[in-house]
């Protein structure tokens, strides 16, 4: 008899990055192409990428999806994704977070249920988000390997390993990526730095936006109240004077509302 396939988790913040959509996708690909099954939780963001790499992939029937109330009662952004995972063959699990007195404690449940049912886990943690660090944190308390990835901002910041002991040859294979990271965000700060310049070739700036680092928006320049910026970025696009500030389309804004800092 064949033994059972490993799950690994893949969790993470409902406000995700394209950079932290990219990861979970990643991470998913390189769990199913090692024979292991995923679980997730069935919400937008990082949830939601690694369904749809799952499904991409033609292996959604290596996927267990636990909702907290039915699929009906998703946020209707992943709703279709979560029929078509469903009709592809994925284990879907509605109610998996009941009972519950409110939908905060039905994601609390449901999440719980996740690392029960799991042999490691990946959390893509945006911003310090408090449900990713309950997850983490359960799966740390259960013993099995962790591998959490921290974003600020959308922005990788750093990799964590937690009960690094456990990590047998098997969930190596799909875990121990870390000299891979280190040497793309040094990638990502050395063609940061050129584009600081003005050096950026537009095949450094994509790979820059890749990089979860978007440059460019579709914002003309001609609406922008020219009071608010410094005249040397009116003149080269955004730069290191002025205010630093931009929010997710690239536009200027408050420090509370950035998405990233600029100079």
């Amino acid at each position: 008899m064949a033994d059972k396939p490993k799950v690994m988790a893949i969790v993470g913040s409902r406000k995700a990055s394209e950079a932290m959509r990219q990861q979970a996708t990643v991470q998913a690909n390189k769990a199913l192409s090692a024979g292991w099954r995923i679980s997730t939780g069935g919400a937008h963001g990082v949830d939601a990428a690694a369904i749809k790499a799952a499904v991409d992939a033609g292996k959604a029937s290596s996927l267990d999806i636990y909702l907290p109330e039915k699929i009906g009662n998703q946020n209707p952004s992943v709703r279709s994704l979560l029929k078509a995972a469903k009709e592809a063959g994925a284990n879907v699990v509605e109610d998996a977070g009941q009972p519950a007195g409110s939908y905060a404690k039905a994601c609390y449940n449901r999440d719980k249920v996740i690392v029960e049912q799991s042999d490691a886990l990946v959390g893509l943690q945006n911003n310090a988000s408090k449900g990713t660090k309950a997850t983490v944190d359960a799966a740390a308390e259960k013993g099995i390997p962790i591998k959490k990835m921290s974003y600020a901002k959308g922005l990788l910041k750093n990799i964590s390993r937690m009960n690094a002991l456990l990590l047998t040859i098997n969930v190596l294979q799909v875990m121990e990526d870390y000299n891979e990271y280190k040497e793309k965000l040094k990638e990502c700060s050395d063609l940061f730095e050129k584009w600081k310049k003005g050096e950026a070739t537009e095949k450094d700036i994509e790979e820059l936006e890749k990089c979860g680092i978007k440059l460019r928006s579709d914002l003309n320049w001609q609406d922008i109240d020219q009071t608010t910026v410094a005249p040397h970025a009116v003149s080269h696009g955004f730069s290191g004077r002025g205010n630093p500030y931009r929010d997710e389309q690239g536009r200027f804004c408050s420090e509370s509302s950035a998405a990233m800092v600029i100079g």
